[in-house]
């Protein structure tokens, strides 16, 4: 939940494009690849490295391993790992929706 995100900004320098609701946030490892993304609601982000578009909004965190591999997290996100997800790793765990208390 939040205010939608449709802007473009600069982290150290580089040009990131993205599509997102309430949060975004996103680190580069020195030679400007992408090194961690959290977003919610995520339907496009972009950078001149690295670009991901997605049919249906995902909250997704995605981390890139010791290993150089990457690894993520979807949240209450059900059925197949989106394709363009798929494509960037296997490696997918999934979180539900916290039930809020009182509920």
């Amino acid at each position: 939940a939040g205010d939608p995100i449709r802007t473009s900004f600069e982290v150290n320098g580089r040009k990131v494009q993205v599509d997102c609701v309430g949060l975004v946030a996103v680190r580069f490892e020195e030679d400007g690849h992408l090194e961690a993304l959290a977003a919610g609601g995520l339907r496009r982000f972009e950078t001149d490295t690295f670009r991901l578009a997605l049919e249906q909004p995902v909250d997704l965190a995605l981390w890139r391993q010791a290993d150089g591999e990457y690894a993520g997290v979807l949240q209450d996100c059900a059925g197949p790992v989106p394709p363009p997800l798929a494509a960037i790793t296997a490696r997918w765990s999934r979180l539900a929706v916290p039930t809020p208390p009182g509920e």
